[in-house]
């Protein structure tokens, strides 16, 4: 009789230490379940307020306008009746429009190497490239990585709107869409390369080559194609005029045609 008493003791007590040690893993597991509930909530939550913030940036966009497409700021040079010129009279920007059909090819293919490398394969917005950027920012003592395509470039441009926020680039990202949806990507990539700033108080390609190199934009070099693509990224840097500018150039200079040269083009 004791010795089955002892038996059932012992299992009972088994029992009771199975319990003890189960118990803060049944306290682990319901604090996790717990844990993940929040998250997913705080997800969706977030998700939601996003996605209602997004959502009101788009229909706040306003849209472009003609108004917004008529370039200003042109030079106006003036000639004598054997075809020399006597003067150029600038506006409040030195800007000479250029058709696509006279920009060198070197040069559409040193801007899109370096600035936009998969420009004829997006709608406007890289959402690899700006995948990219976030990545980049969240990296201690990372450099800054645009998340900028030509075609947000040209809208950038064209507004004027230079504000440092989420909703100016919602906007942006909209507005780069809807243009792509209008206009060719030779006629965006034409734009662009009349709109950019080139240092010196530049607009555009025409008034760069002139200004930098004293030619007409169709007759640049590949070396001069790519040493001015190089400047619209920072113009103060890579400034040719300025002897730290001139080696910043340079070296800019090689990367955009080690660029091409990678990329095929």
């Amino acid at each position: 009789m004791n010795s089955k008493t002892g038996t059932a003791s012992k299992r009972t007590q088994k029992s009771s230490n199975k319990k003890r040690t189960n118990k803060p893993f049944r306290v682990i597991l319901s604090s996790f379940r717990v844990f993940i509930f929040f998250a997913v909530m705080l997800t969706v939550i977030t998700g939601g307020i996003l996605s209602g913030m997004t959502l009101a940036y788009v229909k706040t966009t306003e849209d472009l306008t003609a108004e917004h497409l008529m370039l200003k700021g042109f030079t106006t040079r003036v000639y004598d009746c054997n075809g020399n010129e006597i003067m150029a009279l600038q506006g409040d920007k030195n800007r000479e429009m250029v058709d696509f059909k006279d920009i060198p090819q070197d040069l559409k293919d040193a801007f899109v190497a370096i600035e936009d490398k998969r420009f004829y394969n997006h709608p406007g917005i890289d959402f690899k490239r700006i995948t990219g950027a976030v990545i980049n920012f969240f990296k201690p003592g990372a450099s800054s990585y645009g998340g900028s395509t030509i075609t947000q470039q040209v809208i950038k441009n064209l507004t004027g709107n230079e504000e440092r926020s989420v909703k100016r680039k919602v906007q942006e990202w909209r507005l780069a869409l809807n243009l792509e949806r209008n206009l060719s990507k030779d006629q965006i990539l034409e734009l662009y390369m009349n709109l950019i700033y080139m240092g010196q108080n530049c607009y555009g390609v025409q008034a760069a080559a002139q200004t930098y190199f004293n030619k007409d934009v169709s007759e640049l070099s590949l070396a001069e194609c790519a040493s001015l693509a190089g400047i619209t990224n920072w113009p103060g840097r890579y400034d040719p005029f300025t002897e730290k500018g001139k080696e910043n150039n340079i070296k800019r200079q090689r990367v955009i045609l080690k660029e091409m040269l990678d990329q095929g083009i």
